[in-house]
C-alpha cells in the first residue's frame, strides 16, 4: 500500500477517492479513503499510479475554447 499525496482546497477526499477508484479498477488497482488519517490509499502496480491520477484530474479540467 502506498499513500497518494494530493493537494486539495477542501475536504472532499472521500468523493475524489471514489472517482479515482473507478478509474483505478480499469488498471486492476484499488483506491480507498482513510477517514482517520485523511489520506487516499493506493493498492496496485506503481506504474499505474500516475495515469490514474491524471485521468481522474482530467474529469475536473475545463477546456478553453
Amino acid at each position: 500500500m502506498k499513500t497518494v499525496n494530493i493537494c486539495h482546497r477542501d475536504s472532499n477526499l472521500e468523493i475524489i477517492s471514489k472517482i479515482m477508484n473507478s478509474v483505478a479498477l480499469q488498471y486492476d488497482c484499488r483506491i480507498n479513503y482513510n477517514a482517520e488519517e485523511n489520506t487516499i490509499n493506493f493498492y496496485g502496480d506503481d506504474k499505474y499510479m500516475r495515469p490514474i491520477v491524471e485521468e481522474t484530474m482530467n474529469f475536473f479540467r475545463s477546456e478553453k475554447r
